[in-house]
């Protein structure tokens, strides 16, 4: 149960990423002025102005993610070492 439930969780913030990823890449490419996020509970809009803001939560995403890779054991750092 506790896995399903990160396998879950790291999916959610996965398509979490790949939104606010679309922002940036919109905003940031100078093709929109603005960007709309909507998480099915608040709605953002991105601008220029703004887009450091958005960047840092897509930072936090992707730490996030990190941890919940970690705990799911599907990720994290493997240390090879000889055996001589």
């Amino acid at each position: 149960m506790r896995g399903q439930f990160l396998l879950d969780r790291i999916d959610a913030v996965k398509a979490q990423i790949l939104i606010y990823e679309a922002a940036v890449l919109a905003v940031g490419s100078g093709g929109m002025a603005s960007y709309t996020i909507d998480t099915g509970q608040t709605k953002t809009t991105v601008t220029r102005s703004n887009i450091s803001t958005v960047k840092t939560a897509l930072d936090s995403l992707y730490n996030s993610l990190a941890s919940l890779e970690a705990r799911a054991g599907c990720g994290g750092s493997v240390y090879v070492r000889p055996i001589f």
